[in-house]
């Protein structure tokens, strides 16, 4: 079940991700939101809270799956999104570039972002890729009221979300963060 706080953590991600896009000069450096596909693999039947493709996909580009997905939950069920962040990166065989995960602690003011991707870095098995935790930033509220952002900037490698050679990241900066938890903060009340 989806609730305010959680779909204001994933589209608060995409919007601001939009925003940055725009001032790219480039008309191919733009993002498509679409209604989370189900996709299907023998084993399991799974829907990302937010996906994320590039306006002028390549033609070479994967046909279902998208090449960024959010997946957002409660702090209790991390290791689930961390579980969730694996199927979609390794269930795509690399289709997914990126999964983020998002945890949003119920009581506290407390916002965990983790950037997963594929990384080679078997070297008994060199071609095989397993998923690698890239980034984990936080973002919390003392009782004094002051914010503290731990690990940013939120790294999203513009080659992962456009499919094709790009020039820089998109950065996620504490402000960015900052303004985005204060509405998840805000629809829950806290």
């Amino acid at each position: 079940m989806t609730t305010k706080d959680l779909q204001q953590a994933y589209m608060g991600i995409f919007s601001i991700l939009v925003r940055k896009l725009s001032k790219i000069n480039d008309r191919n450096g733009h993002m498509v939101r679409t209604r989370s596909t189900l996709l299907e693999t023998p084993s399991r039947k799974k829907r990302a809270d937010q996906e994320f493709y590039p306006e002028n996909s390549p033609p070479e580009g994967p046909h279902n799956w998208p090449p960024a997905i959010v997946e957002s939950g409660y702090s209790e069920s991390r290791p689930k999104l961390q579980a969730d962040a694996w199927w979609w990166l390794t269930a795509s065989y690399g289709d997914v570039k990126t999964a983020l995960t998002v945890s949003v602690h119920r009581e506290k003011r407390k916002i965990s972002i983790q950037r997963w991707e594929l990384d080679d870095c078997m070297r008994a098995e060199p071609a095989r890729k397993i998923p690698h935790l890239v980034q984990h930033v936080v973002v919390s509220k003392r009782a004094d009221a002051t914010v503290d952002v731990a690990n940013a900037p939120l790294i999203l490698p513009l080659e992962n979300l456009l499919l094709r050679p790009a020039n820089g990241d998109i950065l996620l900066t504490e402000d960015d963060l900052k303004t985005w938890v204060d509405k998840i903060w805000l629809v829950q009340n806290l």
